[in-house]
């Protein structure tokens, strides 16, 4: 199932990304190890390993990673928990990522035709976290 690996695949960058910040050397693919190892890195780590719902799920998605990732198995999930999970993890470790680099933007780029479904249902996300502007992707102030 493509949305699972891309799912995983968003939170491991994000994470990835806010700990290599910090010159940390992380390994592998398993959300909840890296979320421990690092979570004296930000208050929002500990807070996805206590929380059983996300927690599940960061579970779920790495369990089912490889698996996913090289087409050995069929899949069943709640796509709309899911991308609600997403969208929380997603925008919590975006927020650390630009508050690290101390980014002038927090905009992210989404074309006007991805907008709608972006924002739809979107409980982190809102009208004034988007831009239809590309500058955005390089962190120009907009």
């Amino acid at each position: 199932m493509p949305g699972c690996s891309n799912t995983h695949q968003a939170i491991e960058l994000y994470l990835k990304a806010i700990l290599k910040l910090n010159h940390e050397q992380m390994h592998g693919h398993d959300l909840i190890k890296l979320l421990d190892k690092y979570k004296i890195r930000d208050v929002y780590f500990t807070h996805l390993l206590q929380d059983e719902r996300l927690s599940s799920f960061l579970k779920e998605l790495s369990a089912a990673y490889l698996i996913f990732r090289y087409g050995e198995a069929g899949a069943a999930s709640n796509s709309d928990e899911m991308i609600e999970c997403l969208d929380e993890i997603a925008w919590h470790l975006r927020s650390i990522y630009l508050r690290n680099i101390k980014s002038p933007s927090q905009k992210i780029y989404i074309t006007e035709n991805a907008k709608s479904d972006f924002l739809k249902n979107n409980k982190f996300f809102k009208e004034k976290d988007v831009t239809s502007n590309p500058l955005a992707q390089f962190g120009l102030p907009l």
